[in-house]
């Protein structure tokens, strides 16, 4: 059975707020690419029993970050926002399919 690559937009608000959270509990390999031209701080935080997010990691810039396998949802807080646009997506490969 061939790899089924998978992606999701992500949530990030322009603005001081919490996006909606990504389910990729059946994902590997999982990377998220934050793009766009912004002045915030951006916290992508991850989730094992839905409930209680840990932070992964903290971006002021465009950047890749890798996510634990373990992390079954992934949500991005913007806690310090001044101006732009952030953008992003997450991508990784579906262990259903494989």
């Amino acid at each position: 059975m061939g790899v089924i690559r998978e992606q999701h937009t992500l949530d990030i608000k322009a603005e001081v707020a919490t996006g909606t959270a990504a389910t990729v509990k059946e994902w590997i390999d999982k990377w998220i690419q934050i793009t766009g031209t912004f002045d915030a701080t951006l916290v992508v935080e991850g989730t094992i029993d839905g409930t209680n997010y840990e932070t992964i990691d903290t971006l002021t810039a465009p950047g890749l970050i890798e996510v634990p396998e373990a992390y079954r949802q992934v949500r991005v807080d913007t806690t310090i926002y001044a101006s732009g646009t952030p953008a992003g997506v997450i991508v990784g490969r579906n262990a259903e399919t494989m």
